[in-house]
């Protein structure tokens, strides 16, 4: 047996191993009978059971798969093979490689979340997601930390103005003010990467948009009034009806449609603070603790949601995966 195989399996090749390395690995039920092997020497990819020395021998050996691409060297190693193997070449695959099914072919850029790669019928168990999982503690102490040295910015500027209006101070109080406002900046990114990683774990099963639609729209003006609702409140919809569709995703949790409904209605309220002044313009205090209300209620319920998606996150990240055939194992 050769000691330069290399394995086709879920759109992606691995390899190369060893001989000795194939047989542990389908008595470990990491290939199966089903998986795709190539060799040099061999002019495609072939069924692993009808690789010699690997499985006993079947009745009636199933052909070749006709439709399967030729091997194109490159690939990335299984999580739990990192270190145990040769690594993948570094230059990228050109042409086309094999795509998540024998004789499918997709581009060799192609992400598993590309449309018509792999897609997860009602019913059926839910593909294993490469999603990183997220931390909803980090995302709170930046945009709070932020927003705390923005405000004691503010008090020591009051501070030194009154006190001692030197330059020394000023600058000190500059600093501060400005380590805050990078705190927000970060804090608003993590929370755009967490919404992005939400709408990757929904890839497989037709949801209404793609991640970097759900991201990127956000950051056009008036448009993003419209659009939170189809990023959020949709969000929540079409991961509760994915969730409840597939056997193995029964007890993921859940997303509130209420909760997400509300935040939406409440950021366009809280964007139009100057219109409900101008409504309230024969008490314009009225309209400001108004609005400072609104802010705060908002940002409450906003976290409460943003905690809900991570728990989801974190939870489709490290869902367990190990069963025959999968080389996706946390």
């Amino acid at each position: 047996m050769s000691d330069a195989w290399h394995l086709l399996q879920d759109g992606q090749q691995y390899g190369p191993y060893t001989g000795e390395q194939l047989v542990e690995f389908v008595k470990e039920g990491r290939i199966v009978r089903e998986s795709m092997l190539w060799t040099e020497g061999m002019a495609e990819w072939a069924r692993a059971d009808a690789v010699e020395g690997l499985f006993p021998a079947a009745p009636a050996p199933v052909p070749v798969a006709a439709a399967a691409p030729s091997y194109i060297p490159g690939g990335p190693q299984p999580p739990w093979m990192r270190g145990g193997a040769a690594a993948p070449q570094a230059r990228p695959a050109t042409g086309m490689v094999a795509g998540a099914r024998p004789g499918m072919a997709v581009s060799p850029y192609a992400t598993p979340h590309s449309f018509g790669l792999i897609r997860a019928t009602p019913g059926e168990d839910y593909p294993p997601v490469e999603v990183k999982p997220t931390m909803f503690g980090m995302i709170v102490a930046m945009l709070g930390g932020g927003f705390v040295l923005m405000i004691l910015s503010v008090f020591l500027l009051i501070h030194t103005i009154l006190t001692r209006p030197d330059r020394d101070g000023l600058i000190g109080v500059m600093v501060l003010f400005g380590a805050g406002v990078v705190c927000m900046i970060i804090g608003a990114i993590m929370q755009y990467i967490a919404l992005y990683r939400a709408w990757s774990c929904l890839q497989y099963s037709n949801p209404r948009t793609s991640p970097g639609k759900a991201v990127g729209f956000m950051f056009i003006p008036f448009f993003n009034l419209y659009w939170i609702f189809q990023a959020y409140h949709g969000l929540a919809k079409d991961w509760n009806r994915i969730m409840s569709q597939h056997p193995n995703l029964i007890r993921m949790p859940r997303i509130s449609e209420g909760l997400a409904l509300t935040i939406c209605i409440l950021f366009i309220v809280v964007s139009a603070l100057s219109t409900v002044t101008e409504i309230l313009g024969a008490d314009p205090n009225t309209a400001s603790n108004l609005g400072l209300v609104v802010l705060l209620v908002y940002l409450v319920l906003y976290f409460i949601f943003l905690a809900q998606m991570i728990k989801g996150i974190n939870a489709m990240a490290f869902r367990p995966t190990r069963h025959p055939g999968t080389f996706n194992i946390r």
